[in-house]
Order: C-alpha cells, then sequence, then structure tokens
C-alpha cells in the first residue's frame, strides 16, 4: 500500500513540477529577450581605426644547417659529450651487429633490435640518416 501511495504522488507532483519549470523558463527568455532589444536599440556602434604600424612585430630568419643542433639535441639527451656519444654508438653497432651477425642496414638490424616492428624503426632510422647527410 505504501508503495502505491508514493508512486501516485510521484506522478501526481512530476507534471506539476515541469509545468512550473516550464512557464517560468518562458518567462525568464521573454524578458531577458526584451532587455537585449531595449540595449540594443540605446547603444551606438562604434567603429574603431586600424591600428598603426608601431604595434607590428618584425624578425628576420638565419638560414643555416640544422643538422649539427639535431645532433647536438639527440646526442646530449642520452650523452655527456659527443666523443663518449660516437665511441658508444660506434662500438656497440659494430661489436652487436656487424661482427657477430652481419648486420649492416637499418632494415637488417631491424630484425635483431626491434623483432616485433612493422618497419616503422627502419623507416625511422633512414628518414634521420637522409636528414643527416
Amino acid at each position: 500500500m505504501r508503495k502505491l501511495l508514493l508512486l501516485s504522488t510521484f506522478f501526481s507532483i512530476t507534471p506539476l513540477f515541469l509545468v512550473v519549470l516550464l512557464t517560468s523558463l518562458v518567462f525568464v527568455t521573454k524578458n531577458a529577450d526584451r532587455k537585449e532589444i531595449a540595449n540594443a536599440k540605446k547603444t551606438k556602434v562604434a567603429f574603431a581605426a586600424l591600428p598603426t604600424a608601431q604595434n607590428v612585430f618584425e624578425d628576420t630568419i638565419k638560414a643555416s644547417d640544422a643538422r649539427v643542433e639535431i645532433l647536438t639535441q639527440f646526442f646530449f639527451f642520452f650523452f655527456d659529450n659527443y666523443p663518449q656519444a660516437i665511441a658508444t654508438i660506434s662500438k656497440t653497432l659494430a661489436e652487436k651487429y656487424r661482427d657477430a651477425n652481419g648486420l649492416v642496414t637499418p632494415d637488417q638490424i631491424q630484425k635483431m633490435y626491434t623483432p616485433s616492428s612493422n618497419g616503422s624503426w627502419a623507416n625511422g632510422v633512414n628518414h634521420f640518416i637522409e636528414v643527416l647527410q
């Protein structure tokens, strides 16, 4: 019996609540529209002139070879200096890949270094080599 009373109360109060909400929404939007229209008639539009040239920033770009900077950023991310980086990378490539397995190209090295790669690793290394050349 209690559930039936709660259910009937819910279904009688809910529509009443929705009607009150919708009525207040319509009243608020109508008043807001009237205020906007009244304010639009009162305000005057002012057009400003274009800004002067003193607000313009100018700079020149100096063209140079970016390969040096690319290598610097790459090596200093992993190593302390160039000689250490070149020695470590050359030694690893020579011992583990070229001498031990005869792997020379990035495509060959990929099969041992990243066997699960779909070729993206070798493509990235080849692109890096092309950028450096």
